[in-house]
């Protein structure tokens, strides 16, 4: 599955980086030798590099479509 669709990078690519020993975003991005474009990968990136443990959940929503805030009423 493409992770990136701007630099075409796939899931494969980020999850061989990471057992190569990248760990952050933008190592991830000089390791394929690319910078963001969009942005709109780079909370998934984050998401799988922060490790394996991680990738249970998916990526937090970060866009105003999605966010609600609950307010406590009493």
């Amino acid at each position: 599955m493409y992770v990136c669709i701007c630099n075409a990078f796939t899931e494969k690519q980020v999850c061989t980086a990471i057992r190569k020993g990248i760990s952050t975003p933008s190592g991830l991005f000089r390791h394929l030798g690319c910078v963001p474009q969009c942005g709109k990968c780079v909370p998934t990136v984050r998401h799988m590099v922060k490790g394996p443990e991680s990738l249970l959940s998916p990526p937090a929503r970060h866009d105003n479509i999605y966010h609600v805030e609950l307010q406590a009423t009493g």
